[in-house]
This record gives C-alpha cells, structure tokens and sequence, in this order.
C-alpha cells in the first residue's frame, strides 16, 4: 500500500496547483476582502455583499493570512489542505467496507473529480463541505463497523460540535448521526458493545447528541445564518429548489445535477459517462436496499450513510432553505456520497471478475484502472480544469496592475458588481488607489445586503445601460477606464461603453483582454470631446 499511497501523493500535487497562483476569481473576491476586514464582526458581516461562508473556514482563513501574507496562495491554503485532508479521510471511510483494491479504485476516483480539484484551489467553502462530509461519513461507517464505538461516539459528538461552523451542510448528517447512535446495534461481541445494546444508554447517548447538535446549529443559526440571509438571495434561487416545476421534474433536475458532478457534462462522451455514473449510483442505492432486507452488514451500512443525509437535504430544499438543483458546487458536499455508492455498484463485477480470474489478476486490473484514471486527470487537469466550464479564466490582477502603471491620478474608473471586490483586493495589493471607481449595480439583486429581489434580466441589463450612461455624462475632462470581468453582461456594457463614448466625442485610448477580462479606455478630454457632449 505505500507505493500507492506515494502515487496517489503525487497525483495529488500534480492536479491541484495549476490554479493556485491565478487570478483571484470574482466569487472568491468578496470571500477574501471580507477575510481582510478590520474586524472580525466585519468579516462574520460583510457589509458589501451576502456573508454565505460560514464562521470557521473565515477564520481559519484569516489566520493563514496572518501567518503567509495576503498572496493568492496563503488565502487558497485553507480550501486545498481541507480538501486534501477529505481524501485521507474516505479513503479510510471505503477501506472499511470494501477490499483494497476497490478502495483505491475509488479514492483514485474521488482524487481526480473535476469539482474536488478545481474548488480545492478556490477561496470558497467548497472544500470545507467536501471535508465535512468526508468525516461524517467515515465516523459513522466506524461506528457501525467497529468495537470501539465510545471513541467513535464521542467523535460524532465533536464532529457535530464544530463542523456546522465549517460547513452549513454538515447539518444534513446531524439526522443520521442521531439515528444510528440511537437505533444501531452493536457489531462486537465486546464488553463495550454490549454497553451500547441497552435501552438506558442508547437514550442517552442520542440525547446528548441532539442537545450538541441543537445547541450548535442554533448559534450558528441564530448568529451567522439568518443575519446574512435575505429575500433577494432566496429569490435568486427560487428555480432552484426541490418542488420547483413540480416535484417529480425538480427530483430529476437533482439527478441531472448529481451526474455532473460525478463527472463534468462538458462534452458528448462525458455527458454520457456522467449518466452512466449515476445509472449506476442508483442501482447500488437499490442493490443496498436488497441486502437490508436480506439482513446483510455491508448493505445496512452503505444505506443509513447513504440516504438519510440525502432524505434531509431534499426535505431542506422542498422548504426553500437549500438549492439542489443547479450548481454542481452547492451539492458537492455529497461527493463522497456518490464517490461510495458507485464503488458499491463496481463491486459485483469486480467479485465476478475475481473469481474468474483470480485475486492477483484482479488486483492488477484494479490496480491498472486506477493509475490510467490518475494519469488521464493530470493531463486534463491543464485543459478542462484550468480551461474548462466556470473556472476562473479572467486576470483581473493583469489588468489593475496594467491601470496601475498608464491610469492618471484623476482618471476614472467603471467596474461592475464583484468587479468591485476585486478591484478593491488588488488595489491594496499593488499600493494603487484609483480617486474615482464607479461601481455599475444597478437591479443586480442578489446578493447585495438590503437589495431588492430582481429577477428578471431585462431590468438588470436597463440598470447597466444607466449605469454606463451616467459614468460617462461625467467623463468629460478625463480619461475613463471599464475594467469589466468576463459574463453575460460584459458584451452589453463594452456595446453601450463604445455607444456613450462615440456621442461624447471620446477617444478610444486602449482596447485589451487579460485573458477573459477585457479593459477599455477612452480620453474625453480633448476639445473635440468637450463639444461632442449633449
């Protein structure tokens, strides 16, 4: 097992640095700034955008920039060790339940997962709810497995205790800790599993659980979650959750979405692979219901841990408090979930095969998959997860430092929305700061603190066109920049730029990209601009 440990090290290192070093990406920035605050009331509250991190992974980030500095990498220090750290930890949680061989099959699997490498690099939560749910799910594979059961207990107790304030979705596994502490029996014939088989205890064990659990989901709760909740953020989301369009449709949308994170739908034959994964996800959910029926261990524990965390997302998401149904990032939390499931759909065939073939045989087969899924990741690890869908393609540090050497001092400069954020963290960052930045956020509405729910986006793009015109009502005198970061809108804003310009009389000064950010500039102080103005 050491070579192997050793390989999948390497691999690990080799698919998860590519983007450590780039550009901070506009959902990371708003993070980061708020990690910068002054305060830690500032950063718990940020007061420019929705605080939807939770307490934990702030501080946690805000420490490694203490110690490291404010580079791009000591901020994305926190999300790749969590990250790093949840493999260790399901692969652990599979070598309980099925032979080496699969194991490694499987962490080579989960290693190499397109989401797990690219929010492993990212200042987002994303990492931290990977680990969450990693521990979860190896404890109470433990504690069903194991004699040792009060470590493993008091391990829920801890794990409950504070991983709610690392990950908001650790509170989908509270239920089936609750469950199985109180309702699992003992698999030991040991004296300290013979404890866990009366009544008196059982109770209460369960009961100490859920006063910890309670007591910490209500801080959290109270003091974290519903401050930085607004209507606007619901409403944003409002597509998104489960019985939306009809329950049946939006339990389909859940599946669709579960597919593409086991495997990115980015082209034809992954889309397919990527229903083939959850084909067969399904089928282990029913396979592990037959063997509970049939009394068997494995198939009793690979269901409790499987679907009671599923059961209370999709019951949190009916009642509008969690999306599920887009945004393979917001269900990443149940990628060791799915991660098991299809080992446990390998496993017949893998115990046909060794039976035909033998164990050596089959170990070398295994063996084989599992390094050409690895080596196959490393090479694609600089195509599709560095150039692949919603990565962070934009430069916006190219661009500030690019204003920071040809702005003047009384230049002015046009952002939009999150532009701003990171705007503000690469100004601080290269020492320059611009006297005048419009921020263009008219009818964005959504995540701004006290902003009302827009959600159609005719009246967004009516917001920017206002925007851009009263930015460049004022240009006159000046040179005016719009450093805009890639999106939907970044072709409307850079159409009407060009529109304003030309009727004031403007000049157009630079035209670049920096990768996906595009940067325009326009001189309207020349005379010729001064008369073009209406």
């Amino acid at each position: 097992m050491v070579p192997w440990v050793c390989f999948l090290v390497v691999v690990c290192f080799a698919t998860r640095l590519n983007l450590m070093t780039r550009s901070l990406y506009r959902d990371e920035s708003w993070v980061v700034n708020s990690v910068l605050s002054p305060s830690l009331r500032g950063m718990f509250f940020y007061e420019k955008w929705l605080q939807t991190s939770p307490p934990l992974f702030l501080l946690l980030a805000r420490g490694a920039v203490k110690l490291f500095g404010t580079s791009e990498i000591a901020l994305r220090l926190v999300p790749w060790l969590a990250a790093a750290l949840s493999v260790v930890l399901f692969a652990r949680a599979l070598m309980r339940l099925f032979p080496a061989p699969l194991a490694m099959l499987g962490t080579s699997l989960y290693l190499t997962n397109y989401w797990a490498l690219k929010y492993s690099q990212q200042v987002k939560q994303y990492s931290t709810d990977l680990l969450v749910s990693s521990l979860f799910l190896f404890l109470l594979i433990s504690h069903l497995t194991k004699g040792q059961r009060r470590s493993t207990f008091w391990a829920l107790v801890f794990a409950g205790g504070f991983s709610v304030f690392l990950s908001y979705t650790a509170v989908f596994w509270f239920p089936a800790c609750l469950l199985v502490v109180a309702f699992a029996t003992a698999e030991s014939s040991g004296t300290e599993a013979a404890e866990f088989r009366t009544p008196g205890n059982r109770f209460a064990d369960g009961a100490t659980l859920f006063l910890v659990y309670a007591a910490c989901f209500g801080v959290a709760d109270k003091f974290f979650i519903r401050p930085n909740r607004s209507a606007s953020l619901v409403q944003f989301w409002i597509s998104d959750f489960i019985g939306s369009g009809g329950l049946l449709r939006s339990l389909f949308g859940f599946f669709q979405n579960a597919c593409d994170l086991m495997l990115p739908q980015l082209f034809q034959w992954s889309t397919v692979l990527s229903y083939i994964c959850g084909g067969a996800i399904l089928i282990a959910l029913f396979r592990a219901l037959a063997a509970r029926l049939r009394g068997e261990k494995q198939g009793r524990i690979v269901l409790v841990v499987t679907t009671l965390p599923v059961i209370t997302a999709v019951v949190a998401s009916y009642f509008r408090e969690y999306p599920l149904l887009i945004k393979p990032r917001m269900i990443i939390w149940l990628l060791p979930i799915c991660g098991l499931l299809l080992v446990y759909a390998i496993e017949p065939l893998w115990s046909w095969f060794r039976a035909k073939a033998g164990i050596r045989a089959s170990a070398l087969l295994t063996a084989a998959v599992a390094v050409l899924v690895c080596l196959v990741a490393v090479g694609l690890s600089f195509f599709v997860v560095e150039r692949g869908r919603s990565n962070p393609l934009d430069d916006f540090r190219s661009g500030v430092l690019y204003l920071s050497r040809h702005a003047g001092p009384h230049d002015r400069v046009f952002v939009y929305a999150l532009g701003a954020e990171e705007l503000d963290y690469y100004s601080q960052r290269l020492h320059w700061h611009p006297e005048s930045v419009f921020v263009g956020d008219t009818n964005l509405g959504c995540c701004l603190p006290g902003a009302p729910p827009v959600l159609e986006d005719d009246r967004r793009k009516l917001g920017l066109e206002k925007d851009v015109h009263s930015f460049m009502q004022n240009a006159i005198g000046t040179t005016s920049w719009f450093l805009l970061q890639s999106g939907i809108h970044q072709e409307l804003i850079v159409e009407h730029a060009r529109s304003e310009s030309s009727a004031a009389g403007c000049r157009d000064v630079v035209t670049s990209k920096f990768e996906s950010t595009a940067l325009l500039g326009f001189d309207c102080a020349s005379p010729v601009a001064k008369s073009g103005l209406k």
